[in-house]
């Protein structure tokens, strides 16, 4: 499968957490995104594969419907190849860095 057609989902989000009803807020969206398959990059930041465009319009739109009332939730939708160009400023790959990647895509 090309790099330039597997895209990736970038979704940053900043959630209140100032009363119960705010964590239950947060807590709800982030077992959404896990659900989804979203794995967590760093905190409130979280990555999912898409073997194409199509499947990332998709999860726009099942992310737009689960979209909690406040707060603030922004998504980059990246390239494979562009993703793999990251370069680590502090540290080293992570385990997780490891894990997520193309391998376990089906190609039909």
């Amino acid at each position: 499968m090309s790099d330039y057609r597997v895209m990736r989902i970038l979704l940053f989000f900043d959630l209140p957490m100032d009363d119960t009803v705010a964590v239950k807020r947060y807590t709800r969206f982030r077992k959404v995104l896990i659900k989804s398959g979203y794995q967590m990059l760093q905190y409130s930041v979280y990555c999912k594969i898409c073997p194409n465009r199509d499947t990332v319009r998709w999860h726009m739109d099942y992310l737009n419907k689960h979209l909690p009332s406040d707060g603030s939730v922004m998504v980059l939708m990246i390239t494979e190849k562009q993703y793999q160009s990251i370069k680590y400023l502090v540290g080293n790959k992570t385990a997780l860095d490891k894990k997520i990647t193309t391998a376990k895509l089906l190609s039909f």
